[in-house]
């Protein structure tokens, strides 16, 4: 079984972490994390300045339950779905959004010699 992690794009604070959707385990609502810097959005809406939570238990920001607690889980395309954050999901499978990582280094996959196109997840 493939590992998933959906990923919402990347960090607009540190310009090199996945935006990743973790599930709190106290309330049950969605925030958005980046991977790197620990950006923290309790929406879908990246857009806006993030907040940078306190370390190391990181509170949600709607309840202040910690989002690394057992009940807390990273969010699938399933879950998204369900609450209506499908529409802002840019990949849905970690091998992709390592491949997107490296092609934004300026980097190609082991033996690639052509970009990496996200959306197929190969070179052209």
């Amino acid at each position: 079984m493939k590992h998933e992690k959906t990923h919402l794009g990347i960090c607009s604070s540190c310009k090199t972490g996945p935006l990743l959707v973790r599930m709190c385990g106290g309330c049950g609502l969605p925030c958005v994390l980046c991977d790197e810097c620990d950006a923290m959005w309790g929406g879908p809406d990246v857009d806006v300045p993030p907040d940078f939570p306190d370390q190391p238990d990181v509170p949600c920001p709607h309840c202040g339950s910690s989002l690394w607690s057992e009940e807390s889980s990273w969010a699938g395309v399933e879950q998204l779905k369900e609450i209506g954050w499908d529409g802002a999901i840019v990949v849905e499978d970690a091998q992709a959004v390592e491949q997107i990582e490296e092609t934004d280094r300026g980097c190609l996959p082991d033996g690639e010699s052509t970009p990496i196109d996200p959306k197929k997840g190969e070179g052209n």
